[in-house]
C-alpha cells in the first residue's frame, strides 16, 4: 500500500467516525434538551402549587387569627403600649436625626447608616444594605448634584474647599489666600505668582478634580453677553426651570441634573431660541440617533424657527472641530468623560450646557461630568416628585429560577391591551420576544425608530431606548435582559415611565437569583431615589 493510498484510508476511517460521532452527539443534545424541558416543566408546576399552598396556608392562619381576636378580651392599642416602654424624648430625638454616620472607605467620602424603616430618608447614593440597615455613600458630588439635605451637611466635616478659579491651563486665587493654596494644592502647579500659578501640562483634570472634591466649582463665570441674546416668547419655564436659566445667565455654562421627565429639553430650547452669536451656529450633541431624531421633533414642534440655525449630530459622528459655535448643548452629558466622547470638550463654543438625569458614572469619573459642562443645577428627586413630578409608579422585581424562566415570566405578565415597552440589551433575547408577538424589535440597526415607535403599540427596545426617550403614552416597562448593574441604565429605564402620561403605568423586572445577588445595586438605586420597589418570587 502507498503512502498515499494509506493516507486516503486514514481519512476514510476519519470521516466515518467523525460521522458517527456527529449523530452521537445530536442524539444526546436532543435527548438532554428534552429532559431539560421536562425538568423545567416540572419545576414550574412544582413551584406555582407551593406558591398556591402557601397562599392558602397565609389566608388559613390569618382567618384563624382573626377568628381568635374576636373571642379574646380587648387589648391595649399600640400607642398605650409605646407610651409605657418609649422615651418620648428619645423616641423624638431619634425621629430627628434616626442616621449615624461613620468615616467612608475613599477619600473625602463619608457612609450615613440609616434603619431601612425610615422610608422616607434620602441622602447621597445608596451603597448597599448591611443587615437592617441602608449605608449611603456621601461625597462632594452628591453635594453638588443635591441629594445630601442641610442637617446633615452642617453635620459633615468635608474639607476645606480651594478657593481658586481654573482658567485655561492656569489658577487664580487671592493674594492672601497663596499659602493656603500651595499647601492644598502641593501637585501638578508650578511658576506661582502672588496670586496665579500654572498647571503642568496634561494635569488639568487632576487640578479640578482636586478643587471639586473638596467643594468648590473652579470654573471663572462669564455671564452670557446682551449682545448675544435675542427675544424668547415660544418656552415658558416652571418656576425651577428659571432657576436653572438665570444659572446659566449668569455662568454662560452649566450642568442642568433634573430627574428624568422633569423638562430639562425646554430649558435647552429656551437656550437654542434665546442665544445667537454673531453668524455662529448653536449645536446640540447627543450619544444616540434616537435621541438627534426626537431633538428634530422637538424643534420642529416648539421653535421651528431655529432649525436653520441649530446643527444636531451624535458624540460619534461629530466633526466639525474647527466650527464655532455659539450655544452647545451636551444631551445625557454623563456620556462625556468617556475616553472616546472627551475630546468634544474641546469643542469651540461661547456658551455651553449640559443635561442629565443621572450624572454618575461606574468608572468613578462623576467629576469630569461637572468639569465638562460647568456649574451644577440640581433637585432633588425626591423633592420634585412632591412638588412637581407625577408620582413615583410601582416596581415590581420578580426573581426566577434561571434564564429559561425570564421569557416565561416576561410573558406571563404582559397584556396586549397595554402600551408595553419590552427592554433586552441582549439583542437574541429581545428577537424572541417580537417574534413571539409579531412586534417590533428596535435595536441599532433599526431606522426610523421614533416613527417605529410611535406607530406600535407594543415593541421591543435594546439600549438605543434606554436614555432620554419621551413616550407619552407608554403604561408598562417588561425588563428581561439588562447591562450588568448599571444603576444608570436601571434609572433612565423607569424614566421612560416618569414622561409618561398614562394613568396606569408600572414597571416590572425580572432577574435570576444569580442577578439579585450579583446586581442589587440596580434595584437600590431606585430605592434610593424613592420608588417602592416590591420584591416577588417568580416561577
Amino acid at each position: 500500500m502507498s503512502l498515499q493510498e494509506f493516507e486516503a484510508r486514514i481519512s476514510e476511517i476519519e470521516s466515518k467516525y467523525q460521522k458517527k460521532f456527529s449523530e452521537q452527539n445530536e442524539q444526546f443534545r436532543k435527548e438532554f434538551q428534552e429532559q431539560q424541558d421536562k425538568f423545567d416543566r416540572l419545576y414550574s408546576s412544582q413551584q406555582t402549587e407551593f406558591n398556591n399552598a402557601l397562599e392558602s396556608l397565609k389566608k388559613t392562619t390569618i382567618d384563624n387569627l382573626f377568628r381568635e381576636s374576636k373571642e379574646q378580651k380587648p387589648k391595649p392599642n399600640l400607642k398605650s403600649l409605646l407610651d409605657d416602654r418609649v422615651d418620648p424624648e428619645l423616641y423624638a430625638a431619634f425621629d430627628k436625626k434616626p442616621y449615624v454616620i461613620t468615616k467612608g472607605d475613599k477619600k473625602n467620602t463619608v457612609h450615613v447608616l440609616v434603619p431601612k424603616f425610615k422610608g422616607d430618608f434620602q441622602v447621597g447614593w445608596l451603597k448597599d444594605e448591611i443587615g437592617e440597615y441602608y449605608r449611603y455613600e456621601v461625597n462632594q458630588y452628591g453635594i453638588f448634584f443635591g441629594d445630601v439635605p442641610q442637617d446633615i451637611l452642617n453635620e459633615i466635616q468635608m474639607p476645606e474647599p480651594i478657593n481658586v478659579t481654573v482658567s485655561g491651563n492656569h489658577i487664580f486665587f487671592n493674594p492672601e489666600d497663596k499659602a493656603k493654596i500651595k499647601r492644598q494644592l502641593p501637585k501638578f502647579t508650578t511658576d506661582w505668582t502672588d496670586s496665579s500659578a500654572r498647571i503642568t501640562q496634561g494635569h488639568e483634570f487632576d487640578i479640578i478634580s482636586e478643587i471639586l472634591e473638596s467643594g468648590h466649582v473652579p470654573f471663572e463665570k462669564i455671564p452670557v453677553e446682551k449682545q448675544d441674546m435675542q427675544k424668547s416668547n415660544n418656552i415658558i419655564l416652571r418656576d425651577y426651570q428659571e432657576q436653572a436659566w438665570k444659572t446659566f445667565l449668569k455662568t454662560g455654562a452649566i450642568g442642568v441634573f433634573h430627574p428624568t421627565g422633569s423638562g430639562k429639553s425646554f430649558i435647552g430650547m429656551k437656550g437654542l431660541e434665546t442665544i445667537k452669536v454673531g453668524d455662529r451656529r448653536n449645536l446640540i450633541i447627543s450619544p444616540r440617533t434616537t435621541l438627534v431624531e426626537q431633538w428634530n421633533y422637538y424643534l420642529e414642534k416648539n421653535i421651528p424657527h431655529v432649525l436653520d440655525n441649530v446643527l444636531i449630530t451624535t458624540y460619534q459622528g461629530f466633526k466639525n472641530f474647527n466650527e464655532e459655535f455659539g450655544l452647545t448643548l451636551y444631551d445625557e452629558c454623563q456620556a462625556l468623560p468617556a475616553h472616546n466622547f472627551s475630546r468634544l470638550s474641546t469643542i469651540n463654543t461661547k456658551y455651553r450646557m449640559g443635561l442629565s438625569a443621572t450624572p454618575f458614572r461606574e468608572d468613578n469619573k462623576n467629576h469630569l461630568i461637572i468639569t465638562l459642562t460647568g456649574y451644577p443645577e440640581n433637585i432633588n428627586w425626591p423633592k420634585y416628585m412632591k412638588e412637581w413630578g407625577p408620582g413615583y409608579h410601582p416596581i415590581n422585581v420578580h426573581v426566577v429560577a434561571n434564564p429559561r424562566m425570564k421569557l416565561l415570566k416576561a410573558y406571563s405578565l404582559y397584556n396586549p391591551k397595554k402600551r408595553t415597552m419590552f427592554y433586552s440589551y441582549g439583542i437574541p433575547t429581545g428577537k424572541t420576544i417580537a417574534d413571539k408577538y409579531n412586534i417590533p424589535h428596535i435595536h441599532g440597526d433599526t431606522e426610523n425608530r421614533m416613527e417605529v415607535m410611535a406607530s406600535s403599540h407594543s415593541f421591543v427596545a435594546s439600549s438605543v431606548f434606554t436614555e432620554g426617550i419621551s413616550i407619552q403614552d407608554l403604561d408598562h416597562i417588561i425588563e428581561v435582559e439588562f447591562h450588568f448593574g448599571s444603576r444608570r441604565e436601571e434609572l433612565q429605564l423607569t424614566g421612560r415611565l416618569m414622561h409618561s402620561k398614562s394613568a396606569n403605568k408600572r414597571h416590572d423586572i425580572i432577574m435570576t437569583d444569580l442577578e439579585f445577588q450579583n446586581y442589587k445595586k440596580r434595584i437600590l438605586v431606585l430605592e434610593e431615589k424613592g420608588f417602592h420597589v416590591k420584591i416577588e418570587g417568580g416561577f
